[in-house]
C-alpha cells in the first residue's frame, strides 16, 4: 500500500483501522463494564469479580492493539522490533507474575499485571510504529521531494501527484 500511496496515507489508513477495531471492541467492553457487578454476581465469580471483569476487558483492548501493531511492524519489514517486542512481552509477564505471587498477591494480583505489561507494551509498539512510519516518510521525501500529502482511506485513495517510478 505504501508504494501505492505515500506516508501521510499509510498514516490515515492506520489511524482509521485502528479507530475501528477500537470502536467494535467498545461495542462489546463498555456494556461488559458497566454491568460488570451484576455480571460477576451471576457467573459468581466472588467480591474481586467485576475488577476481574474489568481488568480483563482492558487485557482486551490491549491485545488488540498489540496486533495491530505487530501487523503493521511486520508489513514493513520490521520483523526485528516486532520480535524482540514480543520476547519483551513474554519474558515481563513470566517475570512479573512470578513476583506477584512470590508476594502473595491473589488472581486480582496476577490480571493487574498481565493487563499493565500488555499495555506497556502496546505502547512500545505504538512508538515502534511512529518510528517506522517516521522513516518511511523521511525516505519517501528524500526520493519524492515534490509529492504532495496524498490521502489513503477506507471509501478509496487519491493517487500521489509523483509517480514512485
Amino acid at each position: 500500500m505504501s508504494a501505492a500511496s505515500c506516508p501521510a496515507g499509510v498514516r490515515q489508513f492506520l489511524r482509521q483501522v485502528s479507530a475501528i477495531r477500537i470502536g467494535l471492541l467498545a461495542v462489546l467492553v463498555v456494556p461488559l463494564n458497566l454491568f460488570a457487578d451484576a455480571i460477576a454476581e451471576e457467573l459468581d465469580l466472588g467480591a474481586d469479580g467485576p475488577l476481574y471483569i474489568r481488568l480483563i476487558s482492558g487485557l482486551v483492548v490491549a491485545r488488540a492493539l498489540m496486533n495491530l501493531m505487530e501487523a503493521t511492524l511486520n508489513s514493513f519489514f520490521a520483523q526485528f522490533w516486532s520480535n524482540l517486542l514480543g520476547l519483551a512481552d513474554s519474558l515481563l509477564k513470566l517475570v512479573l507474575v512470578g513476583l506477584v505471587l512470590a508476594l502473595g498477591y491473589g488472581m486480582g494480583g496476577v490480571l493487574g499485571t498481565i493487563t499493565a505489561t500488555a499495555g506497556l507494551v502496546a505502547l512500545a509498539y505504538i512508538v515502534c510504529v511512529s518510528f517506522t512510519l517516521h522513516d518511511l516518510s523521511v525516505a519517501d521525501h528524500a526520493t519524492h521531494p515534490a509529492a504532495e500529502v496524498c490521502r489513503v482511506g477506507l471509501a478509496g485513495w487519491t493517487r500521489p501527484t509523483v509517480l514512485p517510478f
